[in-house]
């Protein structure tokens, strides 16, 4: 199935979920990065750089790209809208909480609820915001005249 959407997918469509897969797998690898702040050695934890508060506001956009990304991909291939939304908030909610649940392994990392409500937070808002934005492009292009005024006037 993999090969035959390789194969025959138009090119738009490949470099679409091309970019949702990687999207996707760079959220994998912050995810995993483990916390070594006891080393002293900066240069083995990037997260040692951004401040904890910022890094749990940082999941709020980063999933709401994510949210947005699927929304997209789903309604090229043929989802009605409403249905994209909803397939793009779930998915990219379910995905948080996956990365959360794996952090259970990666040294130094924890899950957090407050991390899950954060991502759940931007998936809302990234598919919102896809929703909102779909509708205006999918709404058909009218030309309009402008009307002329009549030269005679009604009877009184």
């Amino acid at each position: 199935m993999l090969m035959n959407f390789l194969l025959y997918a138009k090119f738009e469509e490949r470099r679409r979920w091309l970019i949702l897969i990687s999207y996707a797998a760079l959220l994998l690898v912050a995810s995993i990065l483990p916390d070594t702040r006891q080393t002293g050695d900066p240069f083995q934890n990037l997260l040692t750089f951004i401040s904890p508060t910022l890094q749990n506001a940082l999941h709020i956009p980063a999933y709401g790209l994510l949210a947005w990304l699927i929304c997209e991909a789903a309604n090229r291939r043929g989802s009605s809208p409403n249905l994209s939304m909803i397939a793009g908030m779930a998915t990219a909610m379910s995905y948080g909480m996956l990365m959360e649940v794996i952090q259970i392994w990666v040294p130094g990392r924890y899950p957090s609820a407050m991390d899950i409500a954060f991502n759940a937070l931007g998936a809302g808002i990234g598919s919102w915001i896809w929703k909102k934005s779909a509708r205006h492009r999918s709404l058909p292009r009218v030309i309009t005249t402008p009307s002329i005024p009549h030269s005679r006037q009604p009877p009184p």
